[in-house]
């Protein structure tokens, strides 16, 4: 949703807010454009969502393939404050839209899920080879093109296994210091050190992290 339509929903009834949400979840993913259409949106094709006297804008942006929640309120025939009203004049102002700071915000959220899927994945790596250490390096390479191999080598003496992580962004995308955070609290825990890659590229980042093993 926009920026200035979570403002709207503030001052809803959190039940109509919930309502309209899951509404804008269910019926927009399966048709970006249906139900009845706000005649007084001359810019754009916009629809409404209903709950009870409480109406909901949304528009879909057919280039991002994206259903944008920008408006909601209440609806009361031939009050100034009516709902319909309220778009059409926001319209009119050029206040109703995604802005471009909606669109950056949009884009991080993307992004964060993204690295957070990532790094999910990359605990169930960790899982596997602290459950097999003996195996053979195991790698992952995500649809946006991180690449990983985690291995874990027992070392029988000090009753530990040593967990192996080498992880690169393969597409030169750049990760900020809090995006590796993210990423690297999936294959590895607080007591991990970073040193040099042993295989000797300078694209890839090596920890290691010595776990409890089999006394």
């Amino acid at each position: 949703m926009t920026a200035r339509c979570e403002g709207d929903l503030e001052y809803l009834p959190l039940e109509i807010a919930e309502d309209l949400l899951d509404k804008l979840e269910t019926m927009r993913a399966a048709a970006p454009e249906t139900g009845e259409r706000i005649l007084g949106l001359r810019a754009r094709q916009c629809y409404s969502l209903h709950a009870g006297r409480y109406r909901a804008a949304t528009w879909y942006d057919r280039a991002q393939d994206m259903v944008w929640l920008i408006a909601a309120g209440v609806h009361r025939v031939g009050s100034p404050e009516d709902f319909y009203v309220v778009v059409t004049r926001l319209e009119q102002a050029g206040q109703l839209y995604p802005t471009e700071a909606d669109y950056a915000a949009l884009a991080a959220s993307e992004r964060r899920k993204q690295l957070e899927r990532e790094a999910l994945d990359l605990r169930h790596l960790r899982d596997q080879a602290l459950q097999s250490p003996r195996v053979t390096r195991l790698s992952y390479t995500s649809e946006a093109g991180l690449y990983a191999e985690v291995w874990a080598e027992v070392l029988p003496d000090l009753a530990l296994v040593a967990l192996r992580v080498r992880i690169a962004r393969l597409s030169g995308d750049y990760l900020s210091g809090p995006e590796w955070a993210i990423v690297l609290r999936g294959p590895l825990g607080p007591d991990a050190v970073e040193k040099p890659d042993p295989d000797g590229s300078r694209l890839f980042r090596y920890f290691e992290e010595y776990v409890a093993g089999e006394s």
